[in-house]
């Protein structure tokens, strides 16, 4: 079975609004605040925003190149990578840098789990 990209990027957005949404349920039950809720959206958002835009490039590219009947470089996909992944440690920095309460555990967590949600989607299809 194969998994196209946008679908990877809608379990990585899934994961991430179900997580949110169990913080929040967790800081209101626990009366604990929404700040750990709102580091680990933040940190879930480092690396959605670059990683959607990757996506939607990709397919763009795709469909002007099907359209000319052209082959897509390796060359392309490889500065395309590289500037996602220099879009997500922008991202982080600036986060860090403007957000003071900032709370690392649920930033890196959100983080991470976006980052690793892939798994899911190829358990969940197979």
């Amino acid at each position: 079975m194969r998994i196209s990209l946008g679908r990877v990027v809608l379990m990585q957005w899934t994961t991430a609004a179900v997580l949110f949404g169990l913080l929040v349920f967790w800081g209101l039950v626990f009366d604990k605040g929404y700040t750990t809720a709102l580091s680990f959206l933040l940190g879930a958002g480092c690396s959605l925003v670059p990683n959607s835009l990757f996506a939607l490039h990709l397919w763009a590219h795709a469909r002007v190149n099907k359209a000319r009947r052209r082959v897509p470089s390796p060359v392309f996909f490889f500065v395309v990578e590289f500037l996602k992944i220099g879009m997500t440690v922008l991202l982080m920095v600036v986060v860090i840098k403007l957000y003071h309460a900032l709370v690392w555990l649920p930033f890196l967590l959100g983080l991470v789990v976006v980052l690793k949600s892939y798994l899911i989607t190829l358990f969940w299809l197979k």
